[in-house]
């Protein structure tokens, strides 16, 4: 049976509070895209270690999507909520006013909009929300760093861009995303630029980035996202048998928040961080569920690319993401993690546990269909 940690409402952490972070002094931070998949997690932690948290948000009013957030320990005291979106100049001002530290996670999750919608639906919101944000910080005194959630996918675009055994580190830069091509790499690419060339005129405050690979684990309260849907997809059988062998980095959820709070409270922080544990293919990433998972429908045939390019571009198959695929199928990236480690003290949780923990929620969630025998966790238990 996999093993299930305590839930988030409890006093104590999935993954536990670091030294730094137990021992900092208590500040205002704000956290913009409150509600997100990787914000979730991040306010957790800041409450728990004694924060105040300005969490921005579309819709304030709207308890359903906020009644996980009220129920974390400290948050009737310590969590307040503003109203605010990316393209909206002014809406930024209040949030982080008073802030010592902003950590902007707010950005559109869209892996494949449709033809001609790239820019409005992805690049032009990512980049202006970046602008809004460092505007809004020129213009708080009190606020001393940023730390922005970017991706690996600024990092690498087409796994065979610098060869197959290139070792991807902080210093590279996506090098074949375009508006039409990979539309979601190419806003991380141009946000993140957008961040540091904005931080480069003035002084007062620092800014650090988080490249994240595939994100895994208990979704803290936000089923509604990219990654979810991926793992729901796998666990209720939308893409059995077939699993291409396509690669990428995966990192625990709580790994990403911390590698957040961290990079906000180390003082030598700068730059850029990767933050992946492990690369794995598809049907690889898919075994790690197998031994608690096998009374599901997980796929297990490897799909040749071929395959997919018929189903989706003469039989109209939309199951996959085809410039997505034949940029990653066949080649795992290969990421070097030892700045955060190193630099930050970050340690990784093992992706087995990320992606059964993450399997355990959903049942819980009843995002996933429940099969007899399968495990389910407690992370949700007292909401």
């Amino acid at each position: 049976m996999v093993t299930t940690h305590l839930s988030r409402t409890s006093s104590s952490m999935r993954k536990p509070l670091y030294p730094i972070e137990k021992g900092a002094q208590s500040a205002t931070v704000c956290v913009t895209g409150g509600t997100g998949y990787i914000a979730g997690a991040i306010i957790a932690r800041l409450l728990a270690a004694g924060h105040t948290v300005h969490a921005t948000v579309r819709d304030p009013s709207n308890e359903q999507k906020l009644r996980w957030l009220r129920a974390l320990p400290n948050a009737s005291s310590h969590l307040k909520f503003f109203k605010a979106d990316l393209e909206d100049a002014e809406a930024f001002r209040l949030p982080i006013r008073g802030c010592k530290y902003v950590l902007h996670t707010a950005s559109p999750v869209v892996m494949a909009p449709p033809k001609g919608k790239e820019m409005d639906m992805v690049i032009r919101p990512a980049v202006s929300g970046v602008e809004n944000v460092l505007r809004a910080v020129n213009e708080s005194p009190s606020v001393q760093r940023v730390v922005l959630t970017s991706s690996v996918a600024a990092i690498v675009g087409d796994h065979w861009e610098r060869g197959r055994d290139h070792v991807y580190t902080e210093a590279d830069w996506n090098q074949t995303a375009t508006q039409s091509f990979l539309p979601y790499h190419r806003s991380k690419v141009l946000a993140e630029q957008k961040a540091f060339e904005m931080c480069k005129q003035q002084s007062r405050w620092s800014l650090v980035t988080i490249q994240p690979s595939v994100v895994q684990g208990p979704p803290p309260g936000n089923v509604k996202c990219e990654v979810v849907g991926f793992m729901r997809k796998i666990m209720n059988g939308g893409y059995y048998p077939w699993a291409p062998r396509s690669g990428a980095g995966y990192v625990d959820i709580d790994d990403v928040a911390a590698a957040h709070t961290l990079a906000m409270l180390t003082h030598k922080a700068s730059g850029r961080y990767i933050v992946s544990a492990e690369s794995l293919y598809l049907p690889e990433f898919i075994d790690r569920l197998r031994p608690e998972y096998s009374m599901y429908k997980l796929p297990f045939v490897p799909l040749p690319y071929w395959v997919i390019w018929f189903a989706v571009t003469c039989l109209g198959m939309q199951v996959f993401d085809l410039d997505l695929i034949r940029c990653t199928v066949g080649k795992l990236p290969h990421f070097d993690n030892s700045k955060a480690r190193e630099e930050l003290g970050l340690d990784f949780t093992d992706v087995r546990q990320s992606a059964q923990d993450m399997a355990a929620s959903l049942l819980e969630l009843r995002v996933v269909k429940a099969q007899p025998g399968a495990p389910v966790s407690k992370f949700y238990s007292k909401l």
